[in-house]
């Protein structure tokens, strides 16, 4: 979230933020995930879920 603030700002950019797409497809499956496992009420593999 820090990192996300000081992009906004202008303190640095998404690339030395480290905000590129790999790290956000990342993010996106850890969310669906985390759902699927809140509605399941199941643990998941993230290597199986991806």
């Amino acid at each position: 979230m820090d990192s996300f603030v000081r992009v906004m700002r202008g303190e640095t950019t998404p690339h030395e933020a480290g905000a590129d797409a790999a790290n956000a497809l990342e993010a996106h499956y850890m969310a669906f995930a985390a759902e699927d496992a809140r509605i399941t009420h199941q643990k998941l593999d993230m290597g199986e879920y991806r």
